[in-house]
């Protein structure tokens, strides 16, 4: 079994992608997803997580507030890499886990959407990697159209904190435009998904 690596830029459309991959019958493994996991509520990382930086990051629920930790973190490099260092290691675990649990069920490929790919050097635990590229003013539209919303601000400070998507680009295997229609992304998918699970065919996603 083979793990693809999909990674980009904030705003780039990594879960549209990742989406079209799972139509496909490839399973898909979401660093994000994992990430909430790890600060479960009444779990060991979120009791850190609150010890770090305070029960302001709760809900009234009790569960994280994803967004207002996310303005703390990403406008503090010290603070970004205290939670890094309190989720990490927990997301790497249930990552692994996940790819075994995909082994099992006999998968031939798995791809795991993780933003942080190059940032982090994860490139070793992946065996191909495909960066979701978009223009930056496309990008910046997407997030305005989040919701919860996110301010002008607030995506700067997390466009920052990430490696340029140029740079991204240089260090991927392939690269997936999804700058335009979803039709046209659509269709990229299909070709990488080809290409994958047929060596011997030649195209660009």
């Amino acid at each position: 079994m083979r793990v693809l690596g999909i990674t980009g830029g904030i705003g780039s459309g990594k879960s549209t992608v990742s989406g079209f991959f799972l139509e496909l019958g490839m399973k898909v493994i979401d660093a994000d997803q994992l990430a909430r996991e790890a600060v479960a509520p009444n779990s060991a990382g979120l009791n850190a997580v609150v010890q770090r930086f305070g029960e302001l990051i709760l809900t009234s629920e009790g569960t994280l507030n994803r967004q207002l930790l996310g303005d703390i973190v990403f406008g503090q490099p010290d603070a970004r890499q205290d939670l890094e260092a309190i989720v990490h290691p927990t997301v790497a675990h249930l990552y692994h886990r996940a790819v075994q649990q995909a082994q099992k069920e006999g998968a031939t490929w798995v791809a795991y959407d993780v933003p942080l790919l190059f940032e982090n050097q994860l490139q070793d635990q992946v065996d191909v990697t495909a960066v979701v590229w978009a223009s930056l003013p496309q990008r910046k539209q997407r997030l305005l159209q989040r919701q919860p919303p996110l301010s002008a601000e607030a995506i700067e400070a997390r466009i920052r904190a990430q490696l340029p998507l140029k740079d991204k680009v240089r260090e991927a295997d392939y690269q997936i435009d999804n700058d335009g229609p979803v039709d046209a992304t659509r269709r990229r998918v299909q070709t990488l998904y080809m290409m994958l699970n047929h060596p011997g065919q030649t195209g660009t996603p």
